[in-house]
Order: structure tokens, then sequence, then C-alpha cells
């Protein structure tokens, strides 16, 4: 059995936090990666969300200042720069069309297959969750009805610090606490 899935999945796994920001996707990957994500099964084959690919250095910039948790501004604003990656993944869901109770689900489907196709291609990843739904919204649409639930960055890390380093011009400013190996456990019902 040739467990290349596993292994990405491994890849796929650690928040990286630093980024080589001199580097640039080429555009075949982000079509393979957005293709990846966008091709995977949604309850009754519904397109219950749409997905951003961003690669505006200035974009990212400003959602990077909008993801921190605005009841922890403290210990959370500019520290989480897996959104300051060399691209950022946002997955919305249009508030105008039928409420799907399935969204959260169809996003984190599409989102595992974006950070395998993303780990394949030799990137790292960082997912984040904690951000100002309504700031990164304002940034990245027109549209008020889009509503953002989720970011992937990816890209290629700054290989001189350890990804759990935050960076700022080079130099490191922070460290992100893991809270160690994560331990689900599996049953095996026959």
């Amino acid at each position: 059995m040739d467990k290349k899935v596993l292994k990405l999945a491994k890849l796929a796994e650690p928040c990286q936090r630093n980024w080589n920001l001199t580097y640039t996707i080429p555009k075949y990957h982000l079509d393979y990666i957005c293709k990846s994500a966008t091709t995977m099964p949604t309850k009754q084959n519904k397109d219950s969300y749409e997905l951003y690919c961003i690669t505006n250095r200035n974009v990212i910039q400003k959602i990077f200042e909008a993801a921190y948790n605005s009841d922890d501004v403290e210990h959370t604003y500019l520290k989480n720069p897996q959104a300051r990656a060399n691209v950022l993944l946002i997955w919305t869901q249009n508030l105008n069309e039928d409420n799907d109770p399935d969204i959260i689900m169809n996003i984190g489907i599409s989102a595992g297959a974006a950070s395998l196709a993303a780990a394949e291609l030799g990137y790292k990843t960082g997912f984040c969750k904690c951000f100002q739904v309504y700031k990164v919204r304002e940034i990245i649409s027109k549209d008020p009805s889009h509503y953002p639930h989720l970011i992937l960055g990816f890209g290629k890390p700054d290989s001189r610090f350890d990804r759990r380093i935050i960076v700022e011009d080079g130099k490191k400013v922070g460290i992100k606490q893991t809270k160690g190996p994560k331990n689900i456990r599996t049953h095996y019902i026959d």
C-alpha cells in the first residue's frame, strides 16, 4: 500500500507561521490546488460556498491585520501569520442563497483537499479561523452577502526559522506554542 495520502496529511497538519515572502507560486499550482478544493463532494452536489484565491500582498497584509480574536486582542493581534502566507484561500458562504446547514461540512471537505494538494506540491500550510469576519468580508468582496468562514494560507516557509516562529521583517518577534500532538481515537466496530 502506498501511503502517499497519509504522508501528505502529516505534512499539512502542523500550522506554518512564517513565510518566504519573495517566493511566487506558479499559476498552474494555484489552479491545481483550487480545482482540488472545488471538485470535492458537497451535500447534494450544491454550490454551497465560494472560494477566493488571494495572491496580492497588500490584500494579504490587510487580512493578516484582521486575523485576531476581538475578545483577546492582546494575545491574538498580529499573532496569526498563517494568514500572511504566499497565498490565501478563503471559503465564503453567500448569505443571499438558501441557508445551507451543511456549509461547514462542505467547506471542511474542500479545505482538507486544498491542504493535501498544497502539501503534494511541496508547500506548507496553516489554517486560520480566528479573524474579524466583517473586516475580511470588506477586504475581499464588494458583495456584503459573502460571509467568510475559513482561511488557509500556504506557500514556502522562511527556512531560517522553525515553523512556529512568528517573523516580522526577517526577525523573530514571537513564538506560537502548540498544544502538543493530537490523540484522536479511532473506534473500529466489526
